[in-house]
């Protein structure tokens, strides 16, 4: 049987990735041009991604003693990654200040 996303590529109009990205950054040691990729890969229309920022609180619990590790790693480099990929439609911080939802189209 065919993996899940080799059955789910192309399948998409919106692909909603919420509270995700450190997570996959931070336990499962992905790069930002991997998660492009990944995404990219499934060839959804649009995707609305949540990006967490490195301070906030949630990043700093989950990245524990690495912290340090993502120093450098900021919405910038996220976007410039994502760019390659797809069409910035929109962004909007969040009340909370450490992260933004944007809308990426193709």
């Amino acid at each position: 049987m065919a993996s899940f996303l080799e059955r789910a590529t192309g399948r998409f109009d919106c692909i909603l990735v919420l509270g995700l990205i450190h997570h996959l950054l931070v336990s499962e040691r992905s790069t930002l041009p991997m998660l492009a990729d990944l995404l990219d890969g499934l060839n959804p229309k649009r995707i609305i991604v949540e990006w967490v920022d490195p301070s906030d609180q949630k990043f700093r619990q989950v990245a524990g003693l690495n912290g340090v590790l993502y120093k450098d790693l900021n919405a910038a480099k996220f976007e410039s990654s994502l760019a390659s990929k797809f069409r910035l439609g929109g962004k909007l911080l969040l009340p909370c200040a450490t992260r933004v939802m944007y809308l990426w189209t193709r």
